[in-house]
């Protein structure tokens, strides 16, 4: 527009022959095309620069299970077809694990999601894979192998609680061998040397983890994890044993209807055992793993807790027996 005011000035200014007037319409027009030029050149850069910065879907299959939200649970994904075009896949699922589930409930949850997409897959064959692959496998579940004979299930405590997210294409095999590797992506190096450093084996900090998950429940305050795992630690130290209405729990809601409760009291029952029960009775929160790495210095060896979710924790059995009275009375 500037050079247009330029030119109708430059008209009225003095006197200009014809060819004169044409010449200065002929560049007029010039510019104006080679402005409607640039400007497509511009919108087709811009449209360049979109494509380029769109995620691609192989990025998008990388996204660990910490990155989902339930946003996108029902949401397709896109993953490379054989001849290398992306296509989109209906049939995944997202599996939800969350602190202090039992096993059983996990791979029901599963066994229904597998089913919905026609794999028809029963939870007593995900149990049975599990152990056929116990052996085969490399990292923390397998390593230890040996520690998990007596165990009512191999793989309990050995999901991490987080969200799965699945294509639905995988095999049940796929599936539980993402799932029993949970632990070895969640922990950091720092928390695997610790474990290392550890008397105890990496079974027994995740079955005293299972417990204090448990045990700590009624509460959001994750510093009473330490509290209760220094009342465990300290009680087997001492050979007394455990006493945790727990693992009692775990034979009736954690077992049936896939193991016979009665095969096992004699192991979980830890109201007679001066022992850990023989492995995790839930899958414990990464909180309920450090508390057992790094239980609480204190010398108490009971612990109660209201309806409030307040804990009240004791050295010796009398003040114990004051703590039920003056907060568990009537």
């Amino acid at each position: 527009m500037k050079n247009q005011k330029v030119s109708q000035q430059q008209v009225k200014s003095r006197p200009r022959k014809g060819w004169l007037f044409l010449f200065g319409i002929s560049l007029l027009l010039v510019f104006a095309l080679s402005g409607c030029e640039a400007k497509d050149d511009q919108t087709a850069s811009s449209g360049e620069q979109t494509i380029l910065i769109e995620e691609p879907a192989e990025k998008k299959d990388e996204t660990s299970s910490d990155e989902l939200s339930s946003e996108n649970r029902e949401s397709s994904v896109e993953i490379s077809s054989e001849e290398g075009s992306s296509v989109p896949v209906e049939n995944s699922f997202t599996l939800v694990v969350q602190p202090g589930e039992y096993l059983i409930r996990i791979l029901e949850d599963l066994s229904v999601n597998l089913n919905e997409r026609g794999h028809e897959t029963e939870v007593s064959e995900l149990l049975g894979l599990i152990d056929k692959i116990r052996e085969e496998g490399d990292g923390l579940f397998f390593q230890k192998a040996e520690d998990l004979s007596m165990t009512a299930f191999s793989a309990e405590g050995y999901i991490a609680p987080g969200e799965y997210r699945f294509t639905g294409e995988e095999t049940e095999e796929e599936i539980l061998l993402s799932l029993l590797s949970s632990w070895d992506q969640i922990l950091s190096a720092n928390v695997l040397t610790e474990i290392d450093k550890q008397d105890l084996s990496f079974h027994e900090i995740l079955t005293a983890a299972s417990i204090i998950e448990f045990e700590s429940s009624r509460t959001k305050d994750d510093s009473v994890k330490a509290l209760v795992s220094s009342v465990i630690f300290n009680r087997l130290s001492s050979e007394t044993p455990l006493q945790m209405d727990v693992t009692v729990f775990y034979l009736e809601e954690g077992l049936s209807p896939y193991r016979d409760p009665s095969d096992y009291e004699w192991i979980y029952d830890t109201y007679e055992a001066e022992a850990l029960p023989p492995g995790p009775i839930c899958s414990p929160s990464e909180a309920s793993i450090l508390a057992a790495l790094w239980p609480a210095d204190t010398d108490y060896y009971f612990f109660i807790y209201d309806e409030e979710g307040n804990y009240y924790f004791a050295s010796d059995y009398e003040t114990h027996l004051e703590n039920v009275e003056t907060y568990l009375g009537d």
